[in-house]
């Protein structure tokens, strides 16, 4: 196996993707964590595992050049990987992705309080500093973050949100509509050019090696270049999405 990073090009937009191992849950799933009382769960996600040998790879959605930016993690092996996930977007950029220019839409105080998924919604509740501050765009991007991380789990469709345990449906003194189940396709605006979801950043992946993902490129083409740890190109190709030029598409090669 190799690590290799995939860099998507649309014209002259590039976007360097580091791919992160897939994780998936069968079934409904309980998670919840709180600052006030033990965690408990019941989620029983497949490839997680409570031995603090094993480890678990995700991703988290930060802001970079004014659109979302998925960033690898690593941690230690459990079942609750949405609230490790959730724990790590909270936590802000590392000073490494600081430097590279990342940043996050979330005030640095936000907790997570509680995880439920049932029936493929994710209900998220979060501390009061989640709301605070001002602006409509930043509170979309601080949604659209907390929406990228949940939604990259295959049990997870759709994410509701919660503010100190009561269920919101307008959200923060911009008054956005949050009573339905939030997707990502409610914040296309702010989504990359290209996004690979397969392989996750981090992956280790054998020959022959399938890619895909979403995109909103011009002609609809997707040029593909892998990268082995080194830097080294190892194979270059383009496919075609499903739709481009103002709309996005899947693709898959």
């Amino acid at each position: 196996p190799r690590r290799v990073r995939l860099r998507g090009v649309a014209g002259a937009l590039a976007l360097c993707v580091v791919v992160s191992a897939a994780c998936a849950s069968n079934g409904n799933s309980t998670e919840r964590t709180s600052d006030r009382k033990e965690p408990q769960s019941s989620d029983t996600t497949p490839g997680a595992d409570n031995d603090s040998t094993a480890t678990i790879d995700y991703e988290v959605w930060f802001v970079g050049d004014e659109f979302l930016h998925a960033s690898a993690r690593t941690g230690e092996g459990t079942p609750r990987v949405g609230t490790a996930a959730m724990e790590s977007l909270l936590s802000g950029p590392s000073e490494d992705e600081q430097v590279a220019g990342l940043t996050s839409a979330i005030p640095p105080a936000t907790k997570l309080l509680g995880l439920d998924i049932q029936d493929g919604i994710a209900t998220v509740d979060l501390s009061p500093d989640y709301e605070t501050g001002g602006g409509s765009s930043r509170m979309r991007m601080r949604l659209a973050q907390v929406v990228y991380t949940l939604t990259q789990f295959p049990t997870v469709s759709g994410v509701l949100l919660e503010i100190d345990g009561r269920s919101v449906t307008a959200f923060s003194s911009e008054g956005i509509d949050v009573g339905d189940p939030l997707t990502r396709a409610e914040f296309e605006d702010l989504s990359p050019p290209i996004v690979v979801d397969v392989p996750k950043a981090g992956a280790e992946v054998h020959s022959p090696v399938t890619i895909s993902g979403t995109a909103n490129v011009f002609e609809a083409t997707v040029s593909i270049r892998t990268r082995d740890a080194t830097g080294e190109e190892i194979a270059r190709d383009f496919t075609t999405a499903t739709c481009g030029t103002g709309c996005r598409g899947s693709y898959s090669t």
